[in-house]
């Protein structure tokens, strides 16, 4: 009997080892798909650079019932200079319309590498980022709804790259066969979604929007010397952990602090109006040229306590673009907050879905308000989401100030003969 070796043992876990690599996605940071091949700036927008294959799957486990193919393509930073960029094409293996194509927005909310949806929606990945997984799940709804015919999908930020595409489409892609536009919970006013969140329990999402604003391919010119001139070691420690962790853990690290604060920034809140800044903010505003307004119909929708994008922002959107001639319908959810409104829109938002493909949406603008029932046991439900969210907000923003109310909350705890 021939002896087991040591030397075999570590042979057998050296291909083991491989055969795992060989399974798991190569980081975004690593991963040499993502690098333009040299001279990628003398091809047109949309000149597809690479292509390849990859197993889609939920959680990084579970088959989606889909082919996975990656597009590496060109396209122009917001200064027109020539960038790269990757999305992810799905077919369903079962039932594909050819006919169709859900343009999927995804919200990154992330300024890491490691978070990018084209990363964690392959089979064997890591996931770091939650929002992106759950997310995944609401996405897969789409695939097999939806290549002549287009209908553009996105919520939160995801809607971001939504709202955009639908203005920018007319004149930058007018020969696409756009059906609609599905936009929800619509940071429509950058301006308006930093003070809104700023020192509250999501504001952990402001260092990684800074990160990318100032990043080459967005406002970088502008915004980066800015950014590096008043920056504090304090707040280049949290830029820094924003460019290597995803949104969840952004959240928990900066969750209740400012960005407008001396301590994070010298100008504190000088810095909205700085010119610079001021600029990047008003570029980023949506719905302010005629010459960039939707052609094709949108479906807009909003929670009125959304907790993270004010929903009076998403409604001055609406009125700009109706009053520019666009056809839109806007849906108010009376009940629940950001995350909830989401999950309780996927019907309305599949049905539109199918009515713009069916060339059957109705033409002029349209409000209307859903989930406003408060004796409903859902709708009160819904609206724990909100609540909670600014209860902790609240929470995290009593300090020494309020050390008087914390005294009185204990003086009625033992008034009432319950031990503090």
């Amino acid at each position: 009997m021939t002896p087991f070796l040591p030397h075999t043992l570590l042979a057998l876990t050296a291909v083991l080892s491989l055969s795992i690599a060989a399974l798991v996605p190569v980081p975004p940071s690593l991963d040499p798909f993502y690098n333009p091949p040299a001279g990628f700036e003398a091809e047109e927008p949309g000149t597809i650079l690479r292509n390849r294959t990859v197993d889609p799957a939920l959680f990084g486990l579970l088959p989606n019932g889909a082919e996975g193919y990656q597009l590496l393509y060109r396209t122009s930073a917001i200064d027109g200079s020539a960038i790269a960029d990757v999305t992810t094409v799905f077919v369903p293996l079962i039932g594909a319309m050819t006919d169709r194509f859900v343009a999927f927005q995804n919200p990154y909310d992330s300024s890491a590498t490691i978070c990018n949806p084209s990363y964690t929606y392959q089979l064997g990945s890591v996931q770091t980022d939650l929002i992106t997984t759950i997310i995944a799940l609401a996405m897969q709804l789409f695939i097999g709804r939806g290549a002549p015919d287009i209908v553009g999908v996105g919520y939160s930020g995801g809607s971001i790259a939504t709202g955009w595409a639908a203005q920018l489409q007319p004149t930058y892609a007018p020969e696409l066969s756009i059906k609609g536009w599905s936009s929800g919970g619509t940071p429509a006013n950058i301006t308006g979604v930093s003070v809104f969140v700023d020192n509250t329990a999501v504001s952990g999402f402001l260092p990684a929007a800074l990160n990318g604003l100032s990043r080459n391919s967005s406002y970088g010119a502008t915004l980066k010397p800015l950014i590096d001139s008043i920056i504090t070691p304090y707040g280049q420690a949290y830029l820094d952990f924003a460019n290597v962790n995803c949104g969840p853990a952004d959240i928990l690290a900066f969750t209740g602090q400012s960005i407008f604060e001396t301590h994070f920034q010298t100008k504190g809140r000088d810095l909205l109006y700085d010119p610079a800044f001021q600029y990047v903010l008003a570029d980023c505003l949506m719905g302010q040229r005629k010459n960039e307004t939707p052609t094709a119909p949108v479906f807009m929708f909003h929670a009125n306590n959304d907790e993270i994008i004010p929903y009076e922002n998403a409604t001055t959107l609406y009125n700009e673009w109706c009053d520019f001639g666009a056809d839109v319908q806007f849906t108010t959810y009376g009940s629940g907050g950001h995350l909830t409104t989401e999950v309780v829109s996927l019907l309305a938002q599949l049905e539109f879905t199918a009515s713009a493909f069916a060339g059957t949406v109705p033409g002029g603008c349209s409000m209307k308000t859903s989930l406003n029932n408060t004796l409903n046991p859902l709708d009160f439900a819904l609206d724990l989401e909100p609540i909670v969210v600014n209860l902790l907000t609240v929470l995290l923003n009593l300090g020494e100030q309020d050390a008087n109310l914390l005294e009185n909350i204990a003086g009625l705890h033992n008034t009432s003969g319950v031990q503090s």
